[in-house]
């Protein structure tokens, strides 16, 4: 046996700072939206989560959402990384690198409009999970 301990971003409604530069970024590609942002924030049913969990053979699941403070020192520093930091920069890439620069512009000033800068301090939310897998 063992103990199991997962956590799984919330909804990306729940999640303001990613869903902004998800919908930023959509805004300059229209036809063919980025649909990163849609996969870290979309196992965030405790049901199915806990679903799964059973299926795989654990018991005794329990689950809790976290409520959080991220920070950045700035709205820029945290653009960067939402943007550079994960796959939707190779979609950036692959559909126009020339944007990069504005993009990552544009979802810092959306960010900061929102939630300040210098430093730059947003709600996050998450759930845990732990299961037990019997001997």
């Amino acid at each position: 046996g063992g103990r199991f301990l997962v956590s799984v971003w919330d909804r990306l409604e729940d999640n303001p700072v990613p869903r902004i530069t998800h919908e930023t970024i959509a805004t300059f590609f229209p036809s063919d939206p980025a649909q990163f942002y849609t996969i870290p924030f979309s196992l965030h049913d405790p049901a199915v989560v806990s679903r799964l969990l059973e299926g795989a053979g654990f018991v005794d699941v329990r689950w809790e959402r976290l409520h959080k403070t991220g920070t950045s020192p700035s709205a820029a520093d945290a653009a960067t990384g939402l943007i550079e930091g994960n796959p939707v920069y190779v979609a950036i890439m692959q559909r126009r690198a020339a944007a990069l620069a504005d993009i990552e512009a544009t979802v810092a000033r959306n960010v900061a409009a929102a939630f300040g800068d210098h430093p730059l301090r947003c709600p996050l939310r998450a759930i845990f999970f732990s299961a037990q897998r019997p001997r």
